[in-house]
């Protein structure tokens, strides 16, 4: 495979203007931080509105929990491999060129970003909108990029919060949102097979995998925290009885499950995929 010069100067000027960046304190203090490779953009978002808690069930918590639990197996039926490999032989397809051009590469910047909005900030705002009901006011909706490429889209509250039940509440509203998103994925790529579609169904599938099972110890993204939170909320819930030890057991097998899956899945996908 051959690549295009200009691809090459291209991406060395954005190592040189990102480079430059890291020197205006400016844009450091409207939260635009460059760190040569990449940038971390955060955007105000917080409010003087007053928020009224509004108590809402735990019925949004169980169905996290039954989403996490009921969406991933489905991701092993034979169907949905069969489907997820299609995509992922329709991506491999898309790179399949003879040479990396600027064009080619706008049309990668193109896809990713599209996928990663239409994905990413649903998955953001339900955490907003979970938190502002919860009386949570959030401080900034920011992204990370590495070399222009979209990494992971974040918003931040004020404060440390310490109350479990409102933490798992705001967990809920992305984890909601990734399984409604990986569902839309999934029925747009059956009715529209093409390299935007593949695209979406593949960083549906990544984003509601990672979200679940990043790497362990490394990075605790939403999934990861909402079972360990759970866990620990089920055990504090006395009127439960005997069924808050078979939930909080049941969560912790199903996340060590997880990240056995998780790697199950890289390989089927791999695998189908030649």
């Amino acid at each position: 495979m051959e690549t295009d010069p200009l691809v090459t100067q291209f991406f060395v000027l954005l190592i040189v203007v990102q480079c430059l960046l890291l020197l205006l304190a400016p844009l450091w203090r409207k939260g635009i931080k460059s760190f040569i490779i990449g940038l971390y953009i955060s955007i105000p978002i917080s409010s003087k509105e007053r928020l009224e808690p509004k108590n809402l069930p735990d019925t949004f918590i169980y169905l996290s929990f039954t989403l996490i639990f009921l969406t991933l197996p489905m991701l092993f039926t034979l169907k949905y491999q069969m489907i997820f490999g299609e995509a992922v032989r329709l991506i491999m397809k898309f790179f399949a060129v003879e040479k990396i051009d600027l064009v080619f590469l706008g049309r990668i910047y193109l896809y990713l970003w599209s996928a990663s909005i239409i994905i990413g900030m649903p998955h953001e705002y339900l955490h907003y909108y979970f938190a502002k009901l919860c009386g949570v006011r959030m401080k900034s909706l920011g992204v990370v990029t590495i070399m222009g490429f979209p990494v992971v889209f974040f918003v931040m509250s004020e404060k440390k919060l310490k109350d479990k039940r409102i933490n798992l509440l705001i967990l809920s509203g992305g984890l909601i949102s990734n399984a409604i998103l990986l569902g839309i994925a999934l029925i747009v790529f059956t009715l529209w097979k093409n390299e935007f579609t593949a695209f979406f169904l593949f960083s549906a599938v990544l984003v509601y995998i990672f979200n679940i099972v990043p790497p362990y110890g490394i990075m605790h993204i939403d999934g990861v925290q909402f079972l360990i939170k759970f866990r620990s909320y089920i055990s504090e819930l006395k009127s439960l009885g005997l069924l808050r030890k078979i939930l909080a057991t049941i969560s912790l097998l199903y996340l060590i499950g997880l990240i056995i899956a998780t790697y199950y899945l890289i390989f089927i996908g791999g695998l189908m995929a030649m």
